[in-house]
């Protein structure tokens, strides 16, 4: 089958990550896989080079300049303010690209990329089926005007619907016919094949017996980077004969201002930009990873799973499914720290996190939770979810 995953952007965020991972397993399949990037301007080129050889990634910029064409925008937006003409030249190639190609069918991954298949790819018979991650909540709490509608026509023009959390359907439940085929299907992962760095831990002062907190998220306020690092102040200052370090990796520079703001002893920042995937490769020498978020948007967040993967006990707020994520069938691998006032707890996740520190058997409990409760993210299994749904989007038998 030849599948077009069509991206906003490819920027390192959860969606992206998944993308470039599900595509690499069908394309490891036998199955013909392109990745369209909707705007090359607000994406991370290292991140888009980390993908394999054998998908295809294609962008307006493959034909035009973007440095000129931004130019010629400025120019007309002067005459014309409300025509964009970068945004015009986009949509214009990525016609040309779906008549060239002929896709069997389309995953659109994210919220701009649904606006455009359902313009573009509808009137050329080219079926697409909606992913939502968590883009449709996040546009109606922030009363977007007339997003209901435009929703809606998203909505129903894709042959079909996935989502990922409870809340991702929950969202646009009222804006679906009852006729829409809809699907959930979990974030899949395959760290097997992820690209392995030699990284050592003892170049940041690590030493064996040491307590590592880890964090990886995007470097946005609303992933609880502040919390996390209040959290690990609060354990620095009760434990002074275990030495509690926190690994921050998170991309931007509002990170590394943050890093400056708050730097101490054994709090470390490690940004990646030659090899993006770089920061996999810290994770197993996580002892806690966290995630204190509160960001809105969140639903099935990959960077959970990946401390699954790992056999790393996890810290989270239960945003999105969360909760879900790390439960396992003998219990949970790790703890879900409530909100106070809209962000997380530090106090509860403090103690938490002592108690593992002082508890070596209840943390070794925990960590036996984990590969079970990561073992329904097999990637394999997802990206046969998967293949289901295009088949019967495309109209083609198995």
């Amino acid at each position: 089958m030849r599948i077009l995953f069509s991206m906003t952007n490819l920027d390192l965020g959860g969606a992206q990550m998944f993308v470039m991972r599900l595509a690499e397993e069908l394309s490891s399949q036998g199955h013909e896989v392109f990745v369209y990037n909707h705007m090359p301007e607000w994406s991370n080129m290292d991140f888009q080079k980390s993908f394999s050889n054998s998908i295809t990634t294609l962008s307006y910029e493959d034909k035009h300049s973007s440095f000129l064409t931004w130019k010629i925008n400025a120019i007309i937006k002067k005459v014309k303010p409300d025509f964009i003409f970068r945004n015009w030249l986009n949509e214009k190639y990525y016609k040309k690209v779906l008549q060239k190609y002929k896709f069997d069918v389309i995953s659109s991954q994210m919220y701009y990329a649904d606006k455009l298949n359902a313009k573009v790819a509808v009137p050329l018979h080219v079926p697409f089926v909606v992913t939502t991650h968590g883009e449709y909540e996040l546009n109606f709490s922030n009363h977007f005007e007339d997003f209901d509608k435009e929703a809606k026509n998203c909505l129903a023009s894709a042959q079909a619907v996935i989502y990922t959390a409870q809340k991702n359907i929950d969202a646009i439940q009222s804006l679906l016919s009852k006729d829409k085929p809809v699907h959930k299907i979990i974030v899949g992962f395959n760290g097997d094949a992820i690209t392995r760095f030699p990284v050592n831990p003892a170049a940041l002062g690590i030493k064996k017996g040491d307590f590592v907190l880890g964090m990886v998220a995007r470097g946005i306020p609303e992933k609880g980077w502040d919390e996390a690092i209040e959290t690990f102040l609060k354990l620095r200052e009760r434990n002074k004969s275990v030495p509690i370090h926190l690994i921050m990796i998170g991309n931007g520079e509002d990170m590394k201002k943050l890093y400056e703001q708050k730097k101490v002893e054994n709090l470390h920042l490690l940004q990646f930009t030659t090899n993006t995937i770089e920061y996999f490769s810290w994770i197993q020498y996580f002892d806690a990873g966290l995630l204190l978020s509160y960001f809105k948007g969140e639903s099935v967040p990959n960077t959970i799973i990946e401390y699954l993967y790992f056999g790393v006990p996890v810290i989270a707020t239960g945003m999105g499914d969360i909760k879900e994520m790390i439960t396992s069938p003998s219990g949970m691998a790790g703890e879900i720290i409530p909100l106070k006032n809209g962000k997380a707890d530090t106090d509860i996740a403090t103690a938490a996190i002592q108690k593992w520190i002082d508890d070596r058997e209840y943390y070794n409990m925990l960590k036996s939770k984990t590969k079970p409760a990561f073992e329904k993210f097999n990637m394999k299994k997802i990206a046969a979810q998967y293949m289901e749904v295009f088949r019967e989007a495309s109209g083609q038998k198995k």
